[in-house]
């Protein structure tokens, strides 16, 4: 089945089906579907917001980082996405273009077997919040 996207702005989805991962981009004008390991770390940045040469930068930055984080914890990923960049406040992971449009909070979630933990970081307000979500055993859905 086959859905026309005429009219819809581009987009990044990312679809875990089981054992498999999907990265599903739209740019305006055509479909790309490329299957991803689940067995390796990956990065994503908006097709709307960056340019192909930025996301390639990015994708360097968490390579790099990566091998000096081979087992990275929540608050590492976290201090990564709040603070990597080389300066250039307009492509920098944590962005900021003349105050018009910028990074407003970064939220990271790790699953465990029995919950779910999350962290939001609201940066305009300087907050922090941690919450736990149970998970179903027999589902996996949040309760």
């Amino acid at each position: 089945m086959s859905i026309s996207l005429d009219g819809i702005e581009p987009f990044t989805a990312i679809i875990r089906d089981g054992e498999d991962l999907y990265e599903c981009r739209w740019d305006g004008h055509k479909k790309y579907n490329k299957p991803k390991s689940t067995a390796e770390p990956h990065i994503w940045s908006s097709v709307t917001l960056y340019t192909e040469e930025v996301i390639a930068t990015r994708e360097e930055w968490f390579n790099s980082w990566l091998s000096t984080h081979p087992n990275p914890t929540q608050e590492d990923i976290l201090r990564f996405h709040q603070f990597t960049g080389d300066g250039d406040s307009w492509n920098d992971l944590t962005m900021n273009r003349g105050g018009e449009t910028f990074t407003v909070s970064i939220t990271s979630v790790k699953l465990g077997e029995s919950k779910a933990s999350m962290t939001y970081l609201d940066l305009k307000s300087h907050q922090q919040v941690n919450a736990d979500f149970a998970i179903d055993k027999y589902t996996g859905a949040l309760k």
